[in-house]
């Protein structure tokens, strides 16, 4: 039996790339490799669908591997009629399977209230934060170790070549360190350096971080910045801070959508309004509360629980 037959992800290895030199020319000479290779090139010629590539890889990946994995097989007769239908469903799938694996961009993408832990080739990990949007090319990784952000996130980055997180506010370079991003909506960028050193460049300046320190970008100015000893990035754990002089009362509230996925039906208050303090995630009532209630003097809210929506209103003077 050839190797392509015995091996259940041989093809998915032929389809990446990723075989060896000899592998590669035993395979594409063989009568099976050249059935494949001239249905690929067909393929080829077609447009590629639009997918959610990291969704439909995995479901594609189920259902093609899914019975070679069985450690039992069984031989079936199949009418011949049969048999056509098998194939071309196999055709469908490893062409569909060829354009998701050529596809060179991934994205990974988490909802309000949603927390995903991302692995990147090499052993780097990334925690997303909830309504956030992580993406990279895969097919040139390896040699540029580069994606995008927008959100918030938690990387702690394997060693190795640079590695840089882009926003639209600025980028961040590491080599091999562990740090959060955070960049929500307006022109804000908040970095904070965990271990290592980072390299923040923003407009037409840079600024390297040490362990302990963070800095605040607004409109392409530095409008913080902090020291604080701490491992991890409390949102990652449950609680949200908002450290002095604390925030705008509007990204608090930003925060609240993120995090349980509220809908602000309406919002009027005064801009100079701020939150200091931190929103446990684990209770909505209670984080509804404790922002609005440091600002009672000033407005008043109402949250329906059963829509999950919330309306704050400026109190008349």
């Amino acid at each position: 039996m050839s190797q392509w037959q015995e091996q259940d992800d041989f093809l998915a290895r032929w389809l990446s790339d990723e075989l060896s030199p000899r592998e590669k020319a035993e395979f594409e000479n063989s009568a099976e490799g050249k059935a494949y290779t001239r249905m690929i090139r067909a393929v080829d010629q077609l447009s590629a669908p639009v997918y959610d590539v990291y969704a439909e890889l995995s479901r594609l990946k189920n259902k093609i591997y899914g019975a070679w994995q069985q450690k039992k097989t069984k031989t079936l007769w199949m009418q011949p009629a049969f048999c056509y239908a098998v194939a071309a469903s196999i055709t469908a799938l490893v062409a569909a399977t060829y354009f998701l694996l050529r596809s060179p961009l991934t994205t990974f993408t988490t909802t309000p209230g949603q927390q995903e832990l991302v692995v990147l080739p090499g052993g780097s990990e990334v925690k997303m934060n909830a309504a956030s949007t992580l993406s990279f090319n895969k097919n040139t990784w390896k040699e540029q170790r580069e994606l995008t952000l927008e959100g918030e996130a938690f990387f702690q980055v394997a060693r190795g070549s640079k590695f840089v997180v882009n926003t639209h506010f600025g980028a961040v370079t590491v080599l091999g360190t562990s740090f959060n991003i955070r960049t929500r909506g307006g022109e804000k960028l908040e970095v904070f350096c965990y271990t290592g050193k980072v390299n923040v460049s923003y407009s037409n300046a840079n600024q390297d971080l040490l362990p302990g320190a963070g800095l605040r970008i607004e409109k392409g100015s530095v409008t913080k910045t902090w020291q604080k000893t701490e491992e991890e990035p409390g949102w990652v754990n449950g609680l949200t801070f908002f450290d002095d002089p604390g925030v705008p009362l509007g990204e608090a509230i930003e925060e609240l959508v993120n995090i349980f996925g509220i809908k602000v039906l309406e919002a009027s208050y005064p801009d100079s309004l701020t939150y200091r303090g931190f929103i446990r995630h684990s209770d909505v009532h209670e984080a509804i509360e404790v922002v609005m209630g440091q600002n009672s003097n000033f407005l008043k809210y109402e949250y329906d629980s059963e829509n999950n929506t919330l309306r704050v209103l400026s109190i008349d003077p």
